[in-house]
């Protein structure tokens, strides 16, 4: 699961955005949203926020697949796959593994 920098689905969420097709979007993003702990105005000009939302997005999707595919989960824990989180810093091209 890899996540990126200035993710413009979670700046979506973060100024909740409600037309067209975005509000299933942002509904689903809402959970990353509270979860993370942020410095300042929950808003996409809040690079600090955006950021670290799309990284608590990564780790609650991780959570989502373990718990909603047993095979997964059973050939995890066997060592015979390995689920990983990361994120993409797109400013610099450096991907960093969160799980």
């Amino acid at each position: 699961v890899l996540g990126h920098e200035s993710c413009g689905a979670i700046k979506a969420a973060c100024d909740d955005v409600q037309m067209g097709h975005i509000p299933e979007l942002v509904a689903r993003l809402k959970p990353a949203i509270e979860h993370t702990n942020i410095r300042g105005a929950v808003t996409s000009k809040n690079r600090y926020c955006v950021n670290n939302v799309a990284k608590t997005n990564v780790l609650l999707t991780l959570r989502r697949i373990r718990k909603k595919s047993p095979l997964l989960l059973d050939l995890e824990s066997q060592g015979k796959i390995k689920i990983v989180g990361a994120f993409y810093k797109v400013s610099t091209g450096e991907v960093t593994v969160l799980d």
